[in-house]
């Protein structure tokens, strides 16, 4: 409705539920010369600078792997009905557990390793439902589980996995042939960044 009206849109994500949606909103927004984006907008924060930063300084020479962790641990194993926010809400587990871990989360990770190292040119992935009953009933099952390997058009490759099964690991590890950095929470925009010597 705000790409018809002409309005540049900015949107929480996800910004569609399947790749044919999101490409047509693309589409119609190409059409009316608008912008679209959606979040996560954590590129921009701190950590993610630093690191973008140290890479472009040949801080750790070369890039070769990545391995990107966004484990948020046995949420089924936990009282997440009660959760709320710092403004009292409560955490909308029905729509997380229907949307998936994926969806939800993938994106902090991978938007920071396509503004560092550009497109990514090919895929591999595997998903799974570890956990099917989270003790509320859904409408749609989603994988709270899954693993990507993803090759980038500059050569570097990266591991991503997200669940809400294994133990939390928000972790991040660029592997250059002179170092690692390393980032422990993406979602801390302000999370330092370490560089340890390969050798």
């Amino acid at each position: 409705t705000a790409l018809e009206a002409g309005k540049h849109v900015y949107s929480e994500k996800p910004l569609a539920m399947c790749f044919e949606e999101a490409q047509a909103l693309v589409n119609l927004a190409d059409s009316r010369s608008l912008q679209i984006a959606c979040a996560p907008c954590s590129v921009l924060g701190e950590s993610a600078q630093t690191l973008w930063k140290a890479i472009r300084e040949n801080r750790i020479g070369p890039v070769r792997l990545v391995y990107a962790e966004l484990d948020d641990g046995p949420i089924h194993q936990t009282d997440y009905r009660n959760w709320k926010s710092e403004s009292g809400s409560s955490w909308p587990y029905k729509d997380e557990f229907e949307v998936g871990c994926t969806i939800e989360h993938a994106a902090y990770y991978v938007s920071w390793l396509c503004a560092i190292f550009g497109p990514v040119e090919n895929v591999v992935s595997f998903n799974s439902i570890c956990v099917p009953d989270k003790g509320v009933q859904v409408d749609r099952q989603t994988p709270d589980f899954s693993v990507a390997c993803l090759e980038f058009c500059s050569g570097v490759v990266a591991r991503l996995t997200c669940s809400i099964v294994a133990p939390h690991d928000h972790s991040l590890r660029i592997v250059g042939d002179q170092g690692i950095l390393t980032v422990k929470e993406c979602w801390n925009y302000a999370s330092p960044v370490s560089l340890m010597p390969l050798f």
